[in-house]
Order: structure tokens, then sequence, then C-alpha cells
């Protein structure tokens, strides 16, 4: 949970300023090369899933699906 918090307290301890937009899940299936980025953060909010599924696109060869729901944590 909150895998974030480690690395924004490296982060500050560098000297950088960072903020966490919101957070989710992502499952991946490596054999079919398809990532479906859902869910949200108690700590954090739910992340812009659309804008994470994309950039996944863009910056591989994986096809990536979003889910806006609240009910799939």
């Amino acid at each position: 949970a909150d895998v974030a918090r480690s690395l924004l307290s490296a982060l500050s301890k560098l000297g950088f300023d960072a903020v966490v937009l919101g957070g989710g899940r992502v499952d991946y299936d490596p054999d079919n090369r398809r990532a479906h980025v859902y869910g949200f953060s108690y700590g954090f909010g739910k992340g812009d899933h659309e804008f994470v599924s994309l950039l996944i696109q863009c910056e591989t060869d994986i096809h990536a699906t979003y889910d806006n729901s609240d009910n799939l944590y």
C-alpha cells in the first residue's frame, strides 16, 4: 500500500519536490502484452487511468485499457 511514500521521501532527501496525483493498480499480462489500469489509492485517491493507459501504449508496445469505476479495488 502507498508504495510511492518511500519514493517521495527519497526524492525529498535529494532536494526534489514531488506530488502524487493519484493511484491505482496496473494488471499486466506479459504473455499477451496487455495491461489494465484500475482502482485507487486510499492514501492518494484515484489517478488519471485514461492518461496512464495512453502513456503505457505510447511508450511501449503494450495494449492498455482502463476502468474508472470505484468498485474495482
